[in-house]
């Protein structure tokens, strides 16, 4: 009993813990904009068509200093902003023709952008951007620690611990233990993963940014009940991937 109390206790203490940062594949956001990792080992590729323009989409607020293109003359390039004030900065490409392949290095005020242009003959991703995971902690803030619960407080909260979740994929990033409070999400790891996977949510448009923070290195504590939840260490073809999901 004391052993289960503490689990409690824990579970309830590290929900202040700051995100780690990681690597992670392109995700599509509700808004339709495909995002890469920024400063992901690999740069992302983009695929464009000719007669149709591909938006890049820069961080609101930087400013670009720079702008250079490997084929000036069969990738055109033009600069345009959005927003209120104008303060988010795009760039807009098209190719003139299939099959070319260059690379693009944006230089701006905040960091610098190496993206390799493919130019394809159908499905160009016309509207992409960054997301920049060193800047998750700032994007959602850790909320306000509250009180720790007393051992009586845990004894009576363990009757809403849901632990019906089942998992697949790659046995080496499955938690060994993943329940809920009707709050959050906790997934435990018995130890440290050598590389600490990406927690996405798994929804009917494919997988999407969520909310969490890692105590401890050993336990992820997700913010909200997502149905389906997938870790993910690295990307393209060597990625690990493991799904878990709440039965309902």
């Amino acid at each position: 009993m004391k052993k289960f109390v503490s689990m409690i206790l824990a579970a309830a203490a590290i929900a202040t813990a700051p995100l780690a940062a990681f690597a992670a594949n392109p995700v599509t956001g509700a808004d339709g904009v495909l995002r890469f990792p920024f400063g992901d080992t690999t740069p992302p590729t983009i695929n464009c068509a000719p007669f149709y323009v591909c938006d890049i989409t820069l961080e609101p607020g930087e400013t670009i200093q720079n702008v250079a293109v490997g084929d000036s003359i069969r990738w055109i390039l033009s600069p345009a902003t959005s927003g209120n004030a104008g303060d988010t900065p795009h760039i807009l490409v098209k190719p003139t023709d299939v099959n070319l392949t260059t690379n693009l290095i944006v230089t701006t005020n905040r960091r610098s952008y190496d993206m390799s242009l493919h130019s394809v003959k159908n499905n160009p991703m016309l509207h992409v951007g960054f997301y920049y995971p060193q800047n998750l902690a700032q994007a959602f803030p850790t909320p306000a620690p509250s009180p720790s619960p007393t051992p009586m407080d845990a004894v009576a909260a363990a009757a809403q611990l849901d632990f019906r979740y089942v998992a697949t994929g790659e046995h080496k990033i499955l938690p060994n233990h993943a329940f809920n409070d009707g709050k959050h999400t906790y997934l435990e790891f018995n130890t440290q993963l050598p590389q600490m996977p990406v927690v996405l949510e798994v929804g009917p448009n494919g997988d999407q940014l969520i909310n969490y923070r890692v105590k401890d290195a050993t336990t992820y504590i997700i913010d909200g009940v997502p149905d389906r939840i997938a870790l993910v260490v690295g990307s393209g073809k060597g990625s690990q991937r493991a799904t878990i999901w709440r039965k309902v």
